[in-house]
């Protein structure tokens, strides 16, 4: 197999790799994203989940611009109420047990909203979590908790939705390819090893820039991929704060602000 390069090159097929690879796309970068499942399990841990999605928001006209299929009778039957920013940043704080990193906390609470649209734009679609999030008091479905919205077809239409976008935006999704170290140097990172399950290869792939989005990586630290720290800052941003607190779904906005430091010019999603 000839060399591969790439502007960046993306580790994870979730909600989170898929959304910073969409961003980077989206500044004119050349983009291949790497899924170590095979095509009808791809999404990671964003396929085993609810597709729900926690995200800032000011009342009706929020929700409306997420959810546009919404006729105007399920609005009239709905309190979604609100939910803030300092609202969102108490319950990090609470679930956290106020260990949540201060500027990623910021950042993943001041840019949810927009994100979510940003989404919408790529081609998601939300729908309101009537089933789980909401009672029915007085002829009208009261919202409860700030979990208002969902993706539709849950977690694998997540994963759909944007597997679609990548193909409509010429990201190349490698399927079986499993990154086994990272390619660095005293001057940075430079791309990744990867072993490809169908071809029963190891290539290395080149790349300006990597992004590391996979829930493997929660459990498996920095050594997951060899990683020493002067392979670059950027680790520390994606390592310090997830756990079991931060949903890949979450996890978005942080990764693909992190991918603007990665890129010069790439936007977080805004």
């Amino acid at each position: 197999m000839a060399d591969i390069s790439t502007d960046v090159l993306v580790v994870g097929g979730g909600n989170a790799a898929m959304c910073a690879a969409l961003s980077a796309r989206e500044q004119g970068a050349s983009v291949i994203v790497l899924e170590r499942a095979p095509e009808d399990e791809s999404g990671g841990n964003s396929r085993f989940t609810a597709g729900n999605i926690r995200t800032v928001f000011h009342g009706v006209d929020d929700i409306r611009e997420l959810c546009p299929d919404l006729s105007d009778d399920e609005v009239a039957m709905s309190d979604f109420g609100t939910y803030t920013e300092d609202e969102f940043y108490d319950d990090m704080g609470r679930l956290t047990e106020y260990k949540t990193d201060p500027d990623m906390c910021e950042l993943l609470v001041t840019k949810s909203l927009d994100t979510m649209k940003w989404m919408r734009g790529k081609g998601v679609r939300f729908l309101p979590i009537y089933g789980k999030q909401a009672f029915k008091i007085d002829g009208k479905f009261k919202f409860w908790g700030g979990l208002v919205v969902s993706a539709w077809g849950g977690g694998p239409g997540l994963v759909d939705a944007l597997t679609d976008a990548c193909g409509k935006n010429d990201i190349k999704v490698m399927y079986g390819a499993r990154a086994t170290r990272l390619i660095h140097d005293d001057e940075g990172v430079h791309g990744a090893r990867v072993r490809l399950r169908e071809e029963r290869k190891t290539v290395d792939i080149k790349a300006r820039a990597v992004i590391l989005a996979a829930i493997f990586l929660i459990a498996g630290g920095a050594g997951a991929l060899g990683v020493i720290p002067a392979a670059g800052e950027y680790l520390t941003a994606i390592f310090t704060n997830y756990g079991a607190v931060l949903s890949a779904a979450s996890l978005m906005v942080i990764v693909m602000a992190t991918a603007e430091r990665l890129v010069p010019g790439m936007p977080s999603g805004e």
